[in-house]
């Protein structure tokens, strides 16, 4: 796990690079704050599209039928998307902290 997390944080940081260089820091915490929450919400939209994914096999093995392997496939892509908003997030709680850097909010 800890190999794990060292990769996410890499990736996060190379998010961050990236959209630094593409938009310009939080001018405020306001903005920071609505940057965070449509991140955290197409977090929220990835996780319910990998949701129905489960249902729908929990669906066919109540009706003894064989998930299709594309559909499979297709919840993995969907976990993959997940994993992506997720190292976003991390990238944009990066962003606002190094926005924030040299204001007191204590």
């Amino acid at each position: 796990m800890e190999e794990l997390r060292a990769g996410i944080s890499k990736l996060a940081q190379e998010e961050l690079i990236r959209a630094n260089s593409l938009h310009m820091m939080f001018p405020s915490p306001q903005h920071g704050h609505g940057v965070l929450k449509e991140e955290i919400e197409e977090c929220g939209e990835a996780y319910t599209h990998l949701k129905a994914y489960l249902d729908r096999i929990w669906f066919d093995i109540r009706r003894d039928r064989e998930t299709p392997v594309a559909l499979l496939n297709n919840m993995g892509d969907q976990a993959i998307n997940l994993a992506c908003e997720v190292v976003q997030v991390v990238a944009m709680v990066r962003k606002y902290i190094d926005s924030m850097e040299d204001k007191v909010y204590e």
